[in-house]
């Protein structure tokens, strides 16, 4: 700010200057208009319009605050229920005081697979008022991973001496594993023998998702074959 005054004014010329600087309002953003100048003499009348003068305005500047947050990762096997992390840590940067920084979290993984674990953090000021647009997050996420469950189907053994007809068992048992939920295990014994030897009790195994009624890629599923085996009565 400033005001042309001539050398060797009286004192009793010099008046009072009132100065209104302009702001930004930190709640929505908005610019306030700039500085105003406001001459008064020792009577308080405004006698601004005697004057010429120059204003220049300053800047007042305010930066958003700068927050790291790192959401927690998690990895399970299939069982059918949601996976899911809520924790999280603020790795760098620090919140105003009386302020609460909340991190809201609903990323969840059920099927096999890997997500992000993503979430969105909120900041209330000491008055309850959301002001997290005044904030810049670097976020680093974590990540979500379902595996696929392991069963194991092993099928019969038998034997019997030749009588020209076929040998088979289909017979089966779950050796280790479960299924979850409304999916449902599918095994097709296949083995089967005519003449004297032995050959391997084989089977096809798959699992069908309860939900869409197609074969789920949430399993793994690992067949033990016996032997079937015609004995020649000689």
């Amino acid at each position: 700010l400033s005001l042309a005054v001539m050398p060797n004014m009286p004192s009793f010329l010099i008046h009072k200057t009132v100065v209104t600087i302009s702001k930004k309002d930190i709640t929505n953003g908005n610019e306030v208009p700039g500085a105003t100048l406001i001459i008064r003499n020792s009577n308080g009348l405004n006698v601004t319009s005697n004057y010429d003068y120059n204003v220049e305005s300053g800047s007042l500047i305010i930066n958003p605050v700068q927050l790291s947050i790192e959401s927690a990762s998690a990895e399970k096997v299939y069982d059918g229920a949601p996976l899911m992390e809520s924790d999280w840590e603020l790795v760098d940067g620090t919140v105003p005081y009386g302020f609460k920084l909340y991190v809201n979290n609903s990323t969840k993984l059920i099927n096999v697979g890997n997500v992000e674990n993503r979430c969105y953090p909120q900041v209330l000021n000491n008055k309850g008022i959301d002001v997290t647009d005044n904030f810049d997050f670097n976020m680093v996420y974590g990540s979500l991973v379902v595996t696929p469950a392991k069963i194991g189907i092993l099928t019969a053994s038998d034997e019997k001496i030749y009588d020209g007809t076929p040998l088979y068992n289909h017979d089966w048992n779950v050796e280790y594993g479960d299924v979850f939920g409304y999916d449902q295990l599918i095994v097709n014994v296949e083995g089967a023998i005519t003449l004297p030897g032995s050959v391997e009790n084989i089977a096809t195994a798959y699992i069908l998702d309860g939900n869409t009624s197609v074969p789920s890629g949430n399993y793994i599923i690992e067949v033990e074959k016996k032997l079937e085996e015609n004995i020649n009565d000689s």
